[in-house]
């Protein structure tokens, strides 16, 4: 079993929240569509998509760009000295 620092297991629960509003989201678009009735929900489930996706997309860039700002700067700029 895995075991991590809590300050790692708080800072994953938002990327595991993400990745469930993405997964269910589908989910309920493809129960709605496959219902072919006026079920409702269509609104919410495309909401908890595009939300998580969105999210998904802000933590991507945010991973492109750390180690250009701040503290990692300075250690990017070191690193390329070393080549």
């Amino acid at each position: 079993m895995l075991h991590l620092p809590v300050g790692a297991a708080a800072g994953l629960a938002p990327i595991v929240g993400l990745l469930i509003a993405v997964v269910l989201g589908h989910r309920a678009l493809r129960r709605i569509r496959s219902a072919g009735t006026d079920m409702g929900g269509i609104i919410w489930a495309t909401a908890a998509t595009v939300t998580g996706w969105v999210g998904i997309g802000q933590l991507l860039v945010g991973l492109v760009l750390i180690p250009f700002s701040g503290p990692f700067h300075n250690l990017v700029d070191q690193l390329r000295m070393l080549r």
